[in-house]
């Protein structure tokens, strides 16, 4: 086996998992209805940051840190619904493999890793000093538990281990992980919450354990209460406060009107209205992608429904040429949409402009917008090029056969971000005079005529893990690939990716992918949404530079409160 110790850098270009195609609803995003009417104008001018001076102020041991969140299904941080109890929960619940803001794998419960020549099987060493809340020592039985629990279950982290094709305890201190196929990355996959067998048996409140720095002390209906783990076996680790106070509120709206020390927005503006005055508020990384999938296969088709003598309803389709299987038109869409429009209309401006789904801050993102500026000239002389001529008497566009270009774009009614988004693509072609028809639906309907390709466009958004995401949404057999977009070689250098531990190659690997990627134009990529941070100014020591809600709050150990000096 070859070792890689825990603290080798492993700098990722790019890894698999966008989740799920997001609707209204999404885990803990909080629909458009639920944020105050007025967080659709730009949230306030960023502050200076609250960390405090060393001359000035100094950390003061005691008190509460008070934190809110909305409605809940389960507070098991693999299946909830919720992404505050995805974050809160790793006071409790330790990740096995902890990132650096740089996606490095850095040692937690697993200390250290090693795999064969071909990286097909794992072996990761267990910390024999990490003991859960009830003092029991932490076996690689604990960890095969959860990893197994997820491959049945699915939820939170079922991509992260999508690739495991068996799990061993081989002893106390050591799991092994067959996988389907060579993965250089896996350690980055492996920072999933080592949850406690009590909440993986029976999904009861009171019984979330783990191995972290706070104990869950109380669950009640209105707060959960958190004591801080005086046994945890890394003293330098633990806050300077003492408890945690969760309060639990119906909705968005009363969450972020409550009386909490910090507070998580996500895929959203922040209103001024829920803003006291002594408030500071910062964006950072989303994990939200808004794009357009463009249809590349050779038809589309559109349906009808009739009710048959029998009194039966059927429905009929009628196949159309599809304009996107020709590359040039692909090209024509993305230089006529606007990123910046579309990033102010659906994202309140807080977002980064993305032509493919990546994390901004990671190694891979280059992800230059000149790539694909707006070029309204330049886009109808593809038009022309791909066969189509404009009639000037009418401003319309018409096939060589005389019939009229449309474009038939598709939505889900209840995503209003994915609404505008698609808005905005359309608003591009038709100021040029392409016919756009847009049809916008619910939920089923969206995903039925994604599945069935009854659209020659269509808004997307997915939820991507905490590293950058290309394979689901790209790859020819790719669970989101609803662009129908195929190229061997974006296969081939995906598979190739997953292979590499050298982190030079692999960000090369991902380099060749981009530029396929900016050549073949299968979507039209917008922006990942922000995310907010709400500080309250008893709050001190908040360290405004981090990328995830989860780093942020595992900072925690350098923040105090002004109160507890009262």
């Amino acid at each position: 086996m070859k070792k890689r110790m825990a603290g080798v850098k492993l700098n990722i270009a790019l890894v698999v998992f966008a989740a799920v195609v997001c609707l209204s609803g999404c885990a803990g995003q909080g629909g458009p209805g639920e944020i105050p009417d007025d967080t659709a104008r730009p949230g306030p001018v960023e502050t200076a940051s609250p960390v405090p001076s060393s001359e000035r102020e100094k950390p003061v041991s005691g008190g509460t840190l008070k934190l809110s969140v909305g409605p809940f299904d389960t507070v098991n941080p693999l299946l909830t619904n919720n992404a505050d109890i995805v974050t809160f929960s790793g006071f409790v619940c330790e990740p096995l493999i902890r990132l650096s803001q740089t996606m490095e794998p850095l040692p937690s419960v697993f200390t250290e890793w090693m795999h064969n020549a071909d990286m097909t099987v794992w072996e990761f060493k267990v910390d024999t000093a990490a003991r859960f809340h009830d003092g029991k020592t932490v076996t690689a039985a604990d960890a095969k538990r959860v990893i197994d629990f997820i491959i049945e279950k699915g939820g939170n982290y079922a991509g992260n281990v999508a690739g495991v094709a068996a799990c061993f305890a081989k002893t106390d201190d050591t799991l092994q992980l067959v996988l389907k196929k060579p993965d250089g990355l896996l350690p980055v996959k492996m920072m999933i919450p080592l949850v406690g067998w009590r909440t993986l048996a029976a999904d009861i409140p009171a019984e979330l354990s783990g191995t972290g720095i706070f104990a869950l002390e109380t669950f009640g209906k209105d707060k959960i209460v958190l004591r801080r783990n005086e046994e945890y076996r890394n003293s330098e680790a633990l806050t300077y406060f003492d408890t945690v106070e969760i309060s639990i509120f119906p909705d968005e709206n009363s969450k972020l009107k409550s009386d909490f020390d910090i507070a998580f927005v996500y895929g959203t503006s922040v209103g001024t209205s829920i803003l006291g005055d002594e408030t500071t508020v910062y964006y950072f990384t989303g994990n939200t992608y808004d794009y357009i999938v463009l249809n590349c296969s050779a038809t589309y088709f559109m349906s009808s429904t009739e009710v048959a003598p029998d009194g039966e309803t059927v429905k009929n389709y009628i196949s159309f040429d599809n304009p996107f299987q020709n590359p040039d038109m692909r090209l024509a869409a993305n230089l006529l949409t606007s990123r910046t429009n579309g990033l102010n209309t659906a994202a309140s401006g807080k977002g980064v402009i993305s032509l493919l789904p990546a994390f901004s801050g990671t190694i891979y993102r280059r992800q230059n917008t000149e790539d694909i500026a707006y070029n309204q000239d330049r886009a109808e002389v593809l038009l022309e090029r791909s066969g189509y001529a404009k009639n000037y008497e009418d401003g319309k566009w018409y096939t060589p056969e005389g019939e009229e270009l449309i474009i038939r774009g598709l939505a889900p009614k209840n995503n209003f971000r994915m609404v505008r988004t698609l808005r905005e693509a359309a608003e591009g072609l038709r100021r040029i005079g392409v016919t756009v028809e847009l049809r916008e639906v619910s939920e089923d309907e969206y995903l039925e005529g994604l599945r069935n390709k009854e659209f020659s466009m269509a808004a997307m958004e997915i939820e991507l893990s905490c590293w950058p995401d290309v394979e689901a949404v790209v790859k020819t057999d790719g669970a989101l690939n609803y662009s129908y977009y195929s190229n061997p070689l974006v296969d081939a250098y995906i598979e190739q990716a997953g292979a590499l531990e050298d982190p030079t190659v692999v960000v090369a690997a991902y380099n060749e992918i981009e530029k396929l990627l900016l050549e073949d134009n299968p979507i039209i990529g917008m922006y990942v949404v922000q995310n907010a941070a709400i500080v309250k100014s008893e709050l001190r020591g908040v360290r405004r530079e981090l990328l995830f809600a989860q780093d942020i709050l595992g900072s925690a150990n350098g923040w105090w409160i002004r109160r507890a000096a009262n």
